[in-house]
């Protein structure tokens, strides 16, 4: 909730920061597909869980360019999952009804800045049982680094060993998650913010 509520915050500053971002001299360019809605649209979408793929693979789409034309960015969003990223706009679209979705996305987007992954990673998969997590060696190191502040008796090694399984699935009881030992993005969020 804290992360929606940071999204909320910081998307309120920055929305000042992107008449800077065009495409002419008088600070126009083109949306394309849904970005074009309103955020009032957007919520009764989510409400209603409506469109949603559409919603989310234009969110992906915007975040892939974004990846692709912003100077050291490698991955915008090395751990939100697509459903995370959705309740997020929603949030920032419920107070802002009026502005349009693409908005809603860019300030999102200027809110995650700090946390993004600058050059190449590779994923790794972590597994238990039958459910696969997939995470930058970098991301795991902030986890671990999160659960060792938090008084988990682990290294900060990104190294998926057992101590930081054991500190995982005892994290996500504590805050009443399934207790998986993986850092899947719902535990991420919680011990991020």
């Amino acid at each position: 909730m804290k992360y929606l509520l940071t999204l909320t915050l910081t998307g309120c500053m920055a929305l000042a920061s992107f008449s800077a971002i065009a495409a002419d001299k008088d600070g126009r360019f083109a949306i394309k597909g849904v970005g074009v809605a309103k955020c009032s649209q957007f919520v009764e979408h989510v409400k209603q869980s409506k469109n949603l793929a559409e919603f989310g693979g234009w969110i992906s789409g915007y975040l892939s360019a974004m990846n692709r034309m912003q100077d050291k960015t490698y991955d915008l969003a090395p751990w939100q999952d697509t459903q995370m990223l959705v309740l997020g706009i929603a949030t920032f679209c419920q107070q802002n009804p009026d502005a349009q979705v693409h908005l809603a996305v860019a300030t999102m987007a200027k809110s995650m800045e700090a946390e993004r992954i600058k050059a190449h990673e590779s994923l790794m998969a972590l597994k238990q049982g039958d459910k696969v997590e997939l995470i930058y060696r970098s991301v795991l190191k902030t986890v671990q680094t999160k659960l060792k502040a938090k008084g988990y008796k682990i290294t900060t090694d990104g190294v998926y060993g057992t101590s930081t399984q054991e500190a995982l699935k005892a994290f996500q009881r504590s805050k009443k998650l399934e207790a998986t030992g993986l850092p899947d993005a719902i535990t991420i969020q919680q011990l991020m913010y």
